[in-house]
């Protein structure tokens, strides 16, 4: 599956972060098996001052961040980074290593293994395997990269579900707070992947859900979830509507 992610730059100049998700939908069937989402070996970003419309080829393109997976890459973990009061309130008490090349936020897996980045949402043992937990144990999983990225941009990059059963992918874009504030400011609050903290929290973003593995029905509201969330910009796809269905291929996006 090929997307095209188009932004109209109206949010604080939109300067602003890339994630993924993979959300682990409690109505399907989680104790079944674990729901893994593999990124390969092709992670591109480009901008163009100018943005997009119809097509491409009149832009003068410019690559700014490409990922291979070929190198041991950070990865720090929001649930390091938090902490509850007295009163069971999460807060911030520091910010991700400069250094973390990942900021993961759920307490599932996530590893850079074998050319990929791999997450689950529970831990990977030393095999590279998903750890079997209690349903309850299970996490939705968001993996933020560190960049912030230009408002016009382009993003590509290979998927495979890695033979799950069920779930749900999202790539979160222009992602920031709502006043500004970037995503790791102290002043927001922790998210730890309950989705909704991502779609009527503290932060503003975009997202487009590109695969799911669930039933017809269940896909569809899913999507139409997703597409409520747009505003003040265009999602354009080809060639396919990949989030209906029962689809366990590898998607170009």
């Amino acid at each position: 599956m090929k997307r095209q992610l188009t932004n109209s730059a109206t949010r604080t100049g939109c300067l602003a972060r890339i994630g993924i998700a993979v959300l682990t939908l409690i109505a399907v069937r989680v104790g079944a098996q674990n729901t893994t989402l593999t990124a390969t070996n092709s992670a591109r970003i480009t901008t163009s001052e100018t943005g997009y419309r119809t097509g491409l080829g009149s832009y003068d393109q410019q690559l700014v961040y490409s990922n291979d997976f070929s190198r041991s890459q950070k990865i720090a973990r929001e649930e390091d980074l938090i902490e509850q009061t007295s009163a069971g309130v999460w807060r911030r008490k520091a910010r991700p290593d400069p250094e973390a090349e990942w900021i993961v936020e759920g307490w599932g897996g996530v590893e850079v293994r074998g050319g990929t980045l791999r997450v689950a949402p529970s831990p990977f043992d030393a095999a590279g395997r998903p750890t079997e937990v209690d349903p309850d144990k299970r996490s939705h999983m968001v993996v933020w990269n560190q960049r912030v990225f230009p408002a016009d941009l382009r993003l590509e990059f290979d998927m495979t579900p890695s033979g799950s059963t069920n779930g749900l992918a999202i790539v979160f874009f222009s992602a920031a707070g709502k006043n500004g504030e970037d995503l790791f400011d102290l002043s927001l609050p922790p998210r730890r992947a309950d989705y909704p903290n991502y779609h009527s929290g503290a932060i503003a973003n975009y997202s487009d859900s590109y695969w799911s593995r669930n039933t017809e029905a269940e896909s569809l509201s899913n999507r139409n979830a997703e597409e409520s969330r747009i505003s003040g910009g265009c999602i354009r796809a080809e060639p396919d509507d990949w989030v209906r269905g029962n689809h366990a291929t590898t998607s170009k996006c």
